[in-house]
């Protein structure tokens, strides 16, 4: 009986370690000029450095496990953050450059913030064709969105 509990006990941390496998993550970081983005950090969500863009803008993410969303961030750029599925091992990522707004009142600030969330909205897709055309971006490789 004793010997039936130890089979038992083996089968399931098999299945139960090959259901948790650890998977890849791949990409790429260009900025609006198409231009890749090197020194990009990676973070989970939890702010712990993952992975940092090469001079090329590539990253690779390996072991990554219990992770939903990752964020990227570079001086003088907005934060991105993309939410993971498990479906996709490779993301391109157009990231934004960061303004500021000296003397300006809250009211107003909101309204060029809603501005600039709908510029960015138009600009996503239309840089994401012209990256793909330019061969910069791969198409078959499209497979996440970037959150506005």
């Amino acid at each position: 009986m004793n010997i039936s509990k130890y089979y038992l006990f083996f089968c399931l941390f098999i299945l139960t370690y090959s259901y948790a496998q650890d998977f890849t993550i791949q990409g790429k970081v260009i900025d609006t000029d198409l231009l890749e983005l090197p020194g990009v950090q990676i973070f989970s969500i939890n702010d712990k450095l993952i992975a940092t863009t090469d001079l090329n803008g590539n990253f690779k993410i390996e072991n990554i496990t219990g992770i939903s969303s990752l964020k990227f961030g570079l001086v003088g750029t907005v934060d991105e953050i993309i939410q993971l599925n498990k479906d996709c091992k490779y993301i391109q990522l157009i990231m934004f450059y960061d303004s500021t707004h000296c003397f300006v009142s809250e009211e107003k600030l909101k309204r060029i913030e809603k501005r600039e969330q709908r510029k960015k909205k138009k600009l996503i897709s239309k840089l994401s064709k012209l990256a793909i055309s330019k061969k910069i971006f791969e198409e078959d490789k499209m497979c996440t969105q970037q959150k506005i």
